[in-house]
């Protein structure tokens, strides 16, 4: 598999960790920032998706390697956050593009190992011989969803995320031609820290509803909702180490 181009799309709107000033002290707001470097970051306009982002990173890329786009075989889009519940997002940017009805499209549920699991699966099926010419799409639209954008933030439960996380969307383009530029392939799990990061509320296990969006005290003292993102960051930084 060859690497043949990559693209990305961030919101012009940048704004910096310190708008948090206005409603957080100085010292919390320095101390998330000292941890984690983020001094600006990204947020969408109200009303932008994911699926927005990668169709505008993808077709200036495929315009500059010159792909015909009937010879896209396969459109696979990594996130947390599609842009419904369903159909795919994926199968939205493969008519946008003007893709083949012959192309395989799906999306893949996945945060942080977006990228490399992206990679992995494609690199899979270019081996198998099914496929030759791919996109692999990546990204998060998470303002006013699962965190607030920074300058709504309230609560000291929403501070860090509304620091940490900014909007983007990502194309990839990758090909079963010509030289292996695969070097290693190393992927595991440890699921016994799902619940490290996790937004409880919205899907299956507790669906959707008018208590999705009440603030309720948790066991740890914060007011959340269930929509809300949990991050345990002794847990999380413990694990990496």
């Amino acid at each position: 598999m060859r690497l043949e181009g990559l693209a990305a799309c961030v919101p012009k709107n940048t704004v910096k960790s310190t708008v948090a000033y206005e409603h957080f002290k100085q010292f919390d707001v320095d101390r998330i920032v000292g941890n984690c470097g983020v001094l600006e970051k990204r947020e969408a306009e109200p009303g932008t998706s994911l699926g927005d982002m990668c169709i505008a990173a993808a077709n200036p890329l495929l315009d500059e390697l010159g792909w015909d786009r009937d010879t896209v075989d396969a459109v696979i889009l990594v996130t947390t956050l599609s842009d419904h519940i369903m159909p795919a997002t994926s199968h939205r940017v493969q008519h946008e593009l003007g893709l083949s009805n012959r192309c395989l499209v799906f999306d893949i549920n996945l945060g942080c190992s977006a990228f490399t699991h992206g990679m992995m699966v494609i690199n899979s099926l270019m081996e198998s011989g099914l496929i030759k010419r791919a996109l692999l799409l990546t990204g998060e639209m998470s303002s006013d969803a699962f965190r607030p954008r920074l300058a709504n933030a309230r609560h000291r439960s929403d501070l860090a995320n509304a620091i940490l996380f900014g909007d983007a969307g990502t194309c990839t383009a990758l090909s079963g031609e010509g030289d292996q530029q695969v070097r290693a392939v190393q992927f595991g799990a440890d699921g016994s820290g799902f619940n490290h990061i996790m937004i409880p509320g919205g899907m299956g296990r507790d669906f959707f509803s008018a208590k999705s969006l009440e603030r309720a005290e948790d066991h740890e003292g914060e007011e959340r909702r269930p929509l809300d993102l949990i991050l345990h960051g002794p847990e999380i930084l413990t694990f990496t180490m």
